[in-house]
């Protein structure tokens, strides 16, 4: 158990590395690069959060903690967003720091309906996006259904329900843009349903070979395709999952291998792996209100290095957030003498 634990919380780190990459390369530039990625960050973050499910005693209280987890977060970080935008209009920051809406009504039309990114709405034409934010409401959104599903008793019921819903999402996905909290939440469902079951597969075993035919399908799947959460559409549906699955099978695999083999990168990863929804809330603010690629551009050695720099700085900024939050907890837990090694282990 503590073994399967801890492969996904080093999943969930290398999720949310493999998620920076996502934010900060230019999509349209990097097509190829950014399409070999989504296929393992997508089925990994939310595998990861079916995972995190397991145990709770009721639907009730499965249901608060989503809410607690994923919903009030997004809204109070979706509020805070609003409001440092305007004030940067008001102090005049830019281009130090980014304002993402022209006006406080666009930030809440955003933040209400939830996509990360200009597109067309079932409700107004769309203006702007709430950026990485929206990952907290289709996580909010895919573990509610999730709670519901895995309250039936037969696992073939469940497995039937959760391709039912992810082929509707599909479906849907072809010919109409719902808010993507609601159409990644249906398409990720199987993701999510083996999350919940992963602890109990006393049979899984990783292996290379998945990770190198995950690798190779993943490149020439690349060249034509990407594993597209936010819209749900896909040309070839069907192939698309099964190699989304072959994909989070490969990112097990690697958590397993660095949990078992190189204990000390396995410490780090966990380290970051505990919060991943203040991660998303970290990301979600540096990719909308900080240029760091402005400040790079200043710097000439780094010029020629734009995105791994962009890349590496977000990193350090997330664990040194992450190290910082540990020993603030860590100090309380011990002036409430209720400090237990074991939590931040």
């Amino acid at each position: 158990m503590n073994r399967s634990r801890n492969t996904v919380h080093i999943l969930s780190s290398l999720a949310i590395i493999l998620l920076i990459a996502i934010q900060m390369v230019d999509s349209y530039k990097h097509a190829f690069f950014y399409h070999f990625i989504t296929w393992f960050t997508w089925p990994a973050i939310f595998f990861v959060a079916g995972y995190i499910m397991v145990g709770k005693p009721s639907i009730k209280k499965s249901f608060f903690d989503t809410v607690k987890a994923y919903l009030i977060p997004y809204f109070i970080s979706g509020i805070a967003l609003i409001f440092l935008n305007k004030l940067v209009q008001i102090l005049g920051l830019s281009p130090w720091l980014n304002s993402p809406f022209p006006a406080i009504r666009v930030g809440l039309k955003a933040l209400l309906y939830g996509n990360g990114w200009p597109a067309h709405t079932l409700i107004w034409p769309y203006e702007t996006g709430i950026g990485l934010f929206w990952v907290l409401l289709a996580l909010f959104c895919g573990s509610t259904v999730n709670i519901i599903i895995v309250q039936v008793k037969s696992i073939t019921i469940q497995v039937i329900s959760v391709l039912a819903i992810a082929i509707l999402g599909f479906y849907l996905g072809s010919f109409i843009q719902l808010p993507w909290s609601i159409q990644s939440a249906m398409i990720v469902q199987p993701f999510m349903l083996y999350g919940s079951y992963f602890d109990k597969l006393k049979n899984w075993q990783p292996s290379f070979a998945a990770i190198l035919v995950a690798v190779i399908s993943a490149w020439i799947m690349s060249y034509a395709d990407v594993f597209e959460a936010t819209t749900a559409f896909s040309y070839h549906w069907i192939l698309t999952m099964i190699l989304a699955f072959i994909a989070l099978n490969a990112m097990l695999a690697i958590s397993w291998f660095i949990n078992n083999r190189v204990s000390k990168l396995a410490n780090k990863l966990v380290l970051l792996a505990q919060r991943p929804n203040i991660n998303i809330i970290i990301l979600g603010f540096i990719s909308s209100m900080i240029p760091i690629s402005f400040y790079i551009s200043k710097i000439p050695l780094l010029q020629k290095m734009n995105f791994e720099a962009i890349w590496l700085i977000t990193l350090i900024i997330m664990i040194s957030i992450n190290i910082l939050m540990n020993k603030v907890l860590h100090n309380e837990k011990k002036r409430e003498g209720d400090f237990d090694e074991k939590d931040f282990n």
